[in-house]
């Protein structure tokens, strides 16, 4: 019985391995950063005074890894830290599993896939750099692992934008109350369309 129990702990080691290794990437590479508690699904660490919970799961096959991320206070983005954990498989080559569990897997930070963070990213870019506008960007809410509602301001016309990251394109879709002129509209599609496809070509490139 204790052989089996042995057996079974090892391989639930083996199984969170990217936890453990998105773990002490994290603490290696912050020097501020130290182990709060941990078990084998679940790390709580701290930052400085900020504080991050990494939680291993798995998607519906139970193949593929999910590690869901909480960092209220922003840590890893205001540290610039977010591609590093897109790009978190780079340099793992010389084990096989960990390499296939970290490229195939995904991370959630704050519900938003890295993928969805970097698509926000450019399309609040792309409204910023329109040339001759002024829009403004309020708020990010709504976010799901790979869409999110981005709420939107151009002169005193609100507007929400749901960002989607399909398959196989980025896509863009502008709603807007009653008051909103529908020249004001055609302008804000017209400028979603383009900021859609630019976005789609820097993302979904083959």
């Amino acid at each position: 019985m204790a052989k089996q129990q042995k057996q079974t702990s090892m391989a639930e080691k083996e199984q969170y391995a990217v936890l453990k290794y998105i773990k002490e990437k994290i603490l290696k590479d912050f020097p501020d950063a130290s182990l709060i508690n941990e078990n084998n699904k679940t790390v709580n660490l701290k930052i400085a005074d900020s504080k991050i919970r990494l939680k291993q799961s798995f998607d519906l096959s139970g193949t593929f890894p999910i590690i869901y991320t909480d960092d209220i206070d922003n840590v890893l983005h205001v540290n610039e830290y977010i591609e590093t954990l897109h790009n978190i498989h780079e340099g793992t080559e010389g084990n096989e599993n960990l390499y296939t569990s970290l490229k195939t897997g995904s991370i959630l930070i704050n519900g938003a896939s890295t993928d969805l963070i970097f698509i926000l990213k450019n399309v609040t870019k792309g409204f910023l750099e329109v040339t001759g506008k002024k829009y403004e960007v309020s708020a990010v809410v709504e976010v799901n692992p790979e869409n999110a509602l981005l709420q939107l301001k151009l002169g005193e016309y609100e507007f929400d934008v749901l960002v989607e990251n399909d398959q196989f394109l980025v896509i863009l879709t502008p709603d807007y109350d009653e008051n909103t002129p529908t020249s004001i509209q055609k302008e804000i599609n017209n400028d979603a369309l383009n900021i859609q496809l630019e976005v789609t070509a820097i993302h979904k490139s083959v």
